[in-house]
């Protein structure tokens, strides 16, 4: 999935919530491997941060990110970042605990 498609897939979701199971099924950890750019993986972050609840490794593929991220030192990647790990602690804060200690 390219920067653009994750794009227009959060656009989607972002106006229809209910089509997440829908796809689900793509957000795994190989796709946060692909993208590279910052558009794109703020993108993800969001889907992540807002869906995942449905997505089973959500919380290791954002404790990923942030660990790359800080090598990057992009401040729009990083502010979502922050925003789709409290949203995602919310959720599932078991998991999210060692995640919310890398971001701080």
């Amino acid at each position: 999935m390219t920067t653009e498609s994750l794009k227009a897939l959060k656009d989607i979701l972002r106006r229809y919530p209910e089509y997440i199971d829908d796809f689900i099924p793509f957000l795994t950890p190989k796709l946060a491997q692909e993208v590279h750019d910052v558009e794109g993986k703020a993108a993800l972050c969001w889907l992540l941060g807002q869906f995942g609840e449905y997505a089973e490794h959500a919380p290791y593929m954002l404790e990923k990110m942030i660990e790359d991220t800080k090598e990057l030192q992009a401040a729009e990647l990083t502010a979502v970042l922050l925003q789709a790990s409290f949203k995602l602690f919310f959720k599932r804060a078991p998991e999210m605990k060692k995640v919310l200690a890398l971001v701080f």
